[in-house]
Protein backbone atom coordinates (compact mmCIF):
# COMPACT_ATOMS: atom_id res chain seq x y z
CA UNK A 1 0.00 0.00 0.00
CA UNK A 2 2.86 2.72 0.87
CA UNK A 3 4.79 1.64 -2.82
CA UNK A 4 1.08 2.21 -4.02
CA UNK A 5 0.58 5.85 -2.84
CA UNK A 6 4.18 6.34 -3.71
CA UNK A 7 3.62 5.16 -7.29
CA UNK A 8 -0.21 6.08 -8.14
CA UNK A 9 -0.09 9.00 -6.11
CA UNK A 10 2.82 10.60 -5.64
CA UNK A 11 3.01 10.99 -2.17
CA UNK A 12 6.24 11.29 -0.38
CA UNK A 13 7.75 8.31 1.25
CA UNK A 14 8.67 10.41 3.98
CA UNK A 15 4.73 11.30 4.31
CA UNK A 16 4.04 7.57 5.33
CA UNK A 17 4.65 5.56 7.95
CA UNK A 18 4.01 1.50 7.78
CA UNK A 19 2.40 -0.10 10.64
CA UNK A 20 1.23 -3.63 10.61
CA UNK A 21 -1.83 -4.89 12.16
CA UNK A 22 -1.77 -8.18 14.35
CA UNK A 23 -3.30 -11.27 14.62
CA UNK A 24 -5.76 -12.43 17.13
CA UNK A 25 -4.91 -14.59 20.05
CA UNK A 26 -7.44 -16.58 19.35
CA UNK A 27 -6.20 -18.23 16.44
CA UNK A 28 -4.26 -21.20 18.07
CA UNK A 29 -3.69 -25.05 16.75
CA UNK A 30 -6.78 -26.89 17.37
CA UNK A 31 -7.21 -30.05 19.61
CA UNK A 32 -7.55 -33.24 18.06
CA UNK A 33 -11.21 -33.30 19.13
CA UNK A 34 -11.69 -29.91 17.94
CA UNK A 35 -9.76 -31.13 14.29
CA UNK A 36 -11.90 -33.87 14.13
CA UNK A 37 -15.81 -32.32 14.55
CA UNK A 38 -14.04 -29.62 11.87
CA UNK A 39 -13.51 -32.27 9.31
CA UNK A 40 -16.56 -34.44 9.90
CA UNK A 41 -18.59 -30.76 9.49
CA UNK A 42 -16.79 -29.70 6.47
CA UNK A 43 -14.97 -32.77 4.89
CA UNK A 44 -15.33 -36.08 6.76
CA UNK A 45 -14.26 -38.39 3.75
CA UNK A 46 -11.25 -36.39 1.95
CA UNK A 47 -8.14 -34.35 3.43
CA UNK A 48 -8.61 -30.65 2.22
CA UNK A 49 -7.20 -27.76 0.98
CA UNK A 50 -8.49 -24.22 2.13
CA UNK A 51 -9.11 -20.65 0.71
CA UNK A 52 -10.75 -18.10 2.94
CA UNK A 53 -11.80 -14.21 1.68
CA UNK A 54 -14.19 -12.50 -0.14
CA UNK A 55 -15.18 -14.00 -3.38
CA UNK A 56 -14.06 -11.80 -5.84
CA UNK A 57 -11.49 -11.76 -8.56
CA UNK A 58 -8.31 -10.83 -6.92
CA UNK A 59 -8.24 -13.24 -4.61
CA UNK A 60 -7.09 -15.42 -8.06
CA UNK A 61 -9.61 -18.71 -7.46
CA UNK A 62 -9.41 -19.52 -10.96
CA UNK A 63 -5.48 -20.20 -10.52
CA UNK A 64 -6.73 -22.30 -6.95
CA UNK A 65 -9.18 -24.17 -9.66
CA UNK A 66 -6.83 -24.98 -12.16
CA UNK A 67 -4.59 -26.49 -9.70
CA UNK A 68 -6.91 -28.81 -7.87
CA UNK A 69 -7.66 -30.12 -11.92
CA UNK A 70 -4.21 -31.21 -12.24
CA UNK A 71 -4.07 -32.73 -8.51
CA UNK A 72 -6.85 -34.57 -9.29
CA UNK A 73 -5.32 -35.77 -12.65
CA UNK A 74 -2.69 -36.80 -10.20
CA UNK A 75 -4.91 -38.93 -8.36
CA UNK A 76 -4.75 -36.36 -5.17
CA UNK A 77 -8.13 -36.60 -3.21
CA UNK A 78 -7.90 -33.02 -1.50
CA UNK A 79 -11.12 -31.31 -1.47
CA UNK A 80 -10.66 -27.05 -2.24
CA UNK A 81 -12.79 -25.67 0.95
CA UNK A 82 -14.07 -22.00 -0.38
CA UNK A 83 -15.06 -19.57 2.63
CA UNK A 84 -16.16 -16.22 2.69
CA UNK A 85 -18.63 -14.04 1.76
CA UNK A 86 -19.49 -13.21 -2.02
CA UNK A 87 -17.69 -10.16 -3.54
CA UNK A 88 -18.31 -8.66 -7.08
CA UNK A 89 -17.87 -10.26 -10.70
CA UNK A 90 -17.75 -13.86 -8.87
CA UNK A 91 -20.60 -15.29 -10.79
CA UNK A 92 -18.17 -16.61 -13.83
CA UNK A 93 -16.05 -18.45 -10.98
CA UNK A 94 -18.57 -20.44 -9.81
CA UNK A 95 -19.62 -21.30 -13.47
CA UNK A 96 -16.13 -22.67 -14.25
CA UNK A 97 -15.97 -25.09 -11.31
CA UNK A 98 -19.24 -26.96 -12.85
CA UNK A 99 -17.36 -26.81 -16.35
CA UNK A 100 -14.09 -27.97 -15.35
CA UNK A 101 -15.78 -30.83 -13.69
CA UNK A 102 -15.09 -30.04 -9.63
CA UNK A 103 -18.14 -30.11 -8.79
CA UNK A 104 -18.12 -32.71 -6.13
CA UNK A 105 -14.19 -31.38 -5.33
CA UNK A 106 -15.08 -27.90 -4.38
CA UNK A 107 -17.41 -26.50 -1.22
CA UNK A 108 -18.45 -23.11 -0.85
CA UNK A 109 -18.94 -22.80 2.66
CA UNK A 110 -19.81 -18.93 2.16
CA UNK A 111 -19.60 -17.06 5.73
CA UNK A 112 -17.25 -19.31 8.25
CA UNK A 113 -18.08 -18.34 11.90
CA UNK A 114 -15.45 -17.06 13.68
CA UNK A 115 -15.69 -19.80 16.30
CA UNK A 116 -14.93 -22.32 13.22
CA UNK A 117 -11.64 -20.88 11.45
CA UNK A 118 -9.38 -21.81 14.21
CA UNK A 119 -10.11 -26.18 13.72
CA UNK A 120 -10.83 -25.10 9.89
CA UNK A 121 -7.24 -23.64 9.73
CA UNK A 122 -6.03 -26.87 11.68
CA UNK A 123 -7.30 -29.50 9.70
CA UNK A 124 -6.37 -28.48 6.65
CA UNK A 125 -3.54 -29.79 4.75
CA UNK A 126 -2.16 -25.74 2.94
CA UNK A 127 -3.67 -22.62 2.66
CA UNK A 128 -3.72 -21.16 -0.38
CA UNK A 129 -3.66 -17.35 -1.11
CA UNK A 130 -2.76 -16.99 -4.76
CA UNK A 131 -3.94 -13.93 -4.96
CA UNK A 132 -2.92 -11.00 -7.21
CA UNK A 133 -3.85 -8.44 -4.87
CA UNK A 134 -3.98 -7.86 -0.91
CA UNK A 135 -3.81 -5.21 0.97
CA UNK A 136 -2.48 -7.24 4.33
CA UNK A 137 -3.73 -10.55 4.35
CA UNK A 138 -4.80 -11.73 7.49
CA UNK A 139 -5.46 -15.26 6.67
CA UNK A 140 -1.94 -16.60 6.07
CA UNK A 141 -0.88 -15.06 9.30
CA UNK A 142 -4.05 -16.53 11.04
CA UNK A 143 -3.04 -20.15 9.50
CA UNK A 144 0.87 -19.50 10.30
CA UNK A 145 -0.65 -19.17 14.00
CA UNK A 146 -2.86 -22.59 13.47
CA UNK A 147 0.74 -24.03 12.15
CA UNK A 148 -0.81 -24.68 9.10
CA UNK A 149 1.60 -24.61 5.92
CA UNK A 150 1.10 -21.53 3.41
CA UNK A 151 1.33 -21.48 0.02
CA UNK A 152 0.85 -17.58 -1.10
CA UNK A 153 1.83 -15.14 -4.54
CA UNK A 154 4.98 -13.18 -4.64
CA UNK A 155 2.53 -10.42 -5.60
CA UNK A 156 1.59 -7.01 -3.51
CA UNK A 157 1.74 -7.54 0.52
CA UNK A 158 2.08 -11.45 0.81
CA UNK A 159 6.15 -12.11 0.71
CA UNK A 160 6.43 -9.29 3.02
CA UNK A 161 4.26 -11.02 5.37
CA UNK A 162 5.04 -14.75 4.32
CA UNK A 163 9.23 -14.05 4.93
CA UNK A 164 11.12 -17.43 4.52
CA UNK A 165 7.42 -19.16 6.01
CA UNK A 166 5.49 -20.21 2.72
CA UNK A 167 5.93 -21.36 -0.29
CA UNK A 168 5.68 -18.74 -2.93
CA UNK A 169 4.72 -19.00 -6.76
CA UNK A 170 3.94 -16.76 -9.81
CA UNK A 171 0.06 -15.84 -9.35
CA UNK A 172 -0.02 -16.32 -12.93
CA UNK A 173 0.82 -20.36 -13.34
CA UNK A 174 -0.94 -22.72 -11.93
CA UNK A 175 2.02 -25.51 -13.12
CA UNK A 176 3.88 -23.69 -10.26
CA UNK A 177 0.62 -23.41 -7.74
CA UNK A 178 0.26 -27.52 -7.86
CA UNK A 179 4.59 -28.03 -7.81
CA UNK A 180 4.12 -26.33 -4.55
CA UNK A 181 0.84 -28.26 -3.10
CA UNK A 182 2.32 -31.32 -4.44
CA UNK A 183 6.18 -30.63 -2.42
CA UNK A 184 3.63 -30.21 0.69
CA UNK A 185 1.83 -32.93 0.49
CA UNK A 186 4.45 -35.53 -0.58
CA UNK A 187 7.18 -34.03 1.71
CA UNK A 188 6.31 -34.38 5.56
CA UNK A 189 9.53 -32.70 6.70
CA UNK A 190 8.96 -30.03 4.64
CA UNK A 191 5.68 -29.04 5.99
CA UNK A 192 6.60 -29.57 9.42
CA UNK A 193 9.76 -26.82 8.41
CA UNK A 194 7.17 -24.50 7.33
CA UNK A 195 4.90 -24.88 10.56
CA UNK A 196 7.64 -24.02 12.71
CA UNK A 197 8.73 -21.24 10.69
CA UNK A 198 5.04 -19.71 10.60
CA UNK A 199 5.02 -20.28 14.27
CA UNK A 200 8.02 -18.00 14.41
CA UNK A 201 6.58 -15.15 11.78
CA UNK A 202 3.16 -14.99 12.63
CA UNK A 203 4.30 -14.47 16.23
CA UNK A 204 5.87 -11.12 14.91
CA UNK A 205 2.51 -9.98 14.21
CA UNK A 206 0.74 -8.38 17.55
CA UNK A 207 -1.90 -5.87 18.10
CA UNK A 208 0.32 -4.97 21.48
CA UNK A 209 2.92 -3.63 18.77
CA UNK A 210 0.23 -2.25 16.78
CA UNK A 211 -0.88 -0.36 19.34
CA UNK A 212 2.92 0.76 20.65
CA UNK A 213 4.20 1.92 17.09
CA UNK A 214 0.87 3.54 16.64
CA UNK A 215 0.76 5.77 19.75
CA UNK A 216 4.72 6.61 18.42
CA UNK A 217 3.62 7.72 15.55
CA UNK A 218 0.89 10.05 17.18
CA UNK A 219 3.61 11.23 19.74
CA UNK A 220 6.42 12.13 17.13
CA UNK A 221 3.60 14.01 14.40
CA UNK A 222 2.09 15.62 17.95
CA UNK A 223 6.04 16.97 18.33
CA UNK A 224 6.67 18.30 14.92
CA UNK A 225 3.28 20.13 15.03
CA UNK A 226 4.02 21.71 18.37
CA UNK A 227 0.91 19.95 20.08
CA UNK A 228 1.30 18.18 23.86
Amino acid sequence: TASDLTSLYRVPAAKIAVIYEGVDEEFQPATPAQIAAIRTRYSPDRPYLLMLGTLEPRKNHRLALESLAQLKAKGYRHRLIIGGGKGWLFAPISALVAEMGLTDDVLFTGYVPAADLPGLYSAADALLMPSQYEGFGFPLLEAMRCGTPVVCSRASSLPELAGDAALLIDPDDANQLTAAIRQLLDQPELAATLRQRGFAQARKFTWQATARQTAHLYREVAKVHGLR
